[in-house]
């Protein structure tokens, strides 16, 4: 706006690409880095021999197709009263 004015100015003063971004040096896979991270804890949780990871590594057989069966019966259920 020019001074003394509440009219708005002609020029434009919108935003505009005059340059592409120089492309940053950095060059880290940033992914990759969280896998490591993740990775690295695990192992070093188990070479510590954290309780959590020794204890409750896996499931038995049997646990998990129990509770697969009535993960499926309460689906099942939910889909029927839905219809």
């Amino acid at each position: 706006m020019t001074e003394g004015s509440d009219l708005p100015s002609s020029e434009s003063r919108a935003l505009t690409v005059i340059a592409q971004p120089e492309p940053a040096n950095d060059n880290r896979p940033h992914r990759q880095t969280r896998r490591v991270a993740a990775f690295l804890t695990q192992v070093i949780a188990n070479a510590r021999q954290v309780p959590q990871t020794c204890e409750k590594r896996r499931a038995e057989p049997n646990e998990v197709i129990a509770a697969y069966r009535e993960t499926m019966a309460k689906i099942q259920k939910l889909n029927s009263q839905a219809s």
